[in-house]
């Protein structure tokens, strides 16, 4: 039910977004800005890198803070996709701030709420990235904050019978990856994990 609603929610507001996108530019008379133009998802073969709009490799050291950099990685991807506008945001924030986890792990959903609700700064408006929580959360007066418009689930479709969201199906990633840019995912780690040297698990 929770992903059912969070899916209803971010429809509407993208909807809102939009219609307050297109009267902004009716008022001005041009483009509010580029959009970079997404490729069709029947294409055997497709890499957001070429187009420009994926962060630089972060190394989150010895924390535990995959939540953070992987929501933060898709924010600044979709960012740049929607406004053509780089970011390089605050994992330390984040970390120190949104109470979605630690360096024992955590959820990038609450950080999408959380930046949705708060929004964070860039990397030159916080401390430095140091992989572990700093006690405190405190933000510069007068910073400018980017706040996230919407974010849902790629499929909130349940299996039959049962209120389980079923995983989403190749062609529905593929779908929301050329809509809505790079995606922020989660794997249950194993403890196969353990063992794991190099190449494809």
């Amino acid at each position: 039910v929770r992903i059912q609603r969070q899916n209803a929610r971010a429809k509407l507001l993208l909807q809102a977004d939009e219609k307050l996108r297109l009267d902004y530019e009716k008022k001005i008379g041009q483009p509010a800005h580029d959009f970079i133009l997404s490729p069709s998802p029947d294409l055997p073969f497709f890499d957001w890198r070429t187009r420009g709009i994926i962060t630089t490799v972060q190394n989150q050291k010895s924390c535990g803070s995959c939540w953070d950099f992987g929501a933060l990685a898709a924010y600044e991807s979709s960012f740049k996709k929607r406004n053509g506008v780089s970011l390089n945001l605050s994992e330390q924030h984040i970390l120190d701030c949104s109470k979605s986890g630690s360096c024992v792990g955590g959820w990038y959903g609450t950080v999408f709420d959380y930046l949705m609700n708060n929004g964070t700064v860039g990397e030159d408006n916080y401390s430095p990235y140091i992989a572990q929580s700093n006690p405190s959360c405190a933000l510069p007066n007068g910073v400018k904050t980017f706040q996230v418009v919407a974010w849902g689930y790629v499929t909130s479709e349940t299996l039959p019978g049962t209120s389980v969201v079923r995983m989403p199906t190749v062609s529905e990633i593929k779908n929301a990856l050329v809509e809505h840019g790079p995606l922020a995912a989660g794997i249950w780690v194993t403890h196969d994990f353990v063992y794991y040297t190099g190449g494809i698990l």
